[in-house]
């Protein structure tokens, strides 16, 4: 079985806290920072 790519949102008051490295706001202006996370699911991991 080939593992299955899902994408949800999910929330943690965490990622509301992350900050972008002052080496990049010298760059570029950030407008918009994301988390992405790859998961695999419970059947996946068993195999």
């Amino acid at each position: 079985m080939k593992p299955k790519r899902a994408t949800k949102d999910e929330y943690n008051e965490s990622y509301d806290n992350l900050e972008v490295p002052e080496e990049l706001n010298e760059k570029c202006i950030v407008n918009k920072v994301r988390v992405v996370l790859e998961e695999l699911c419970d059947s996946c991991m068993k195999r």
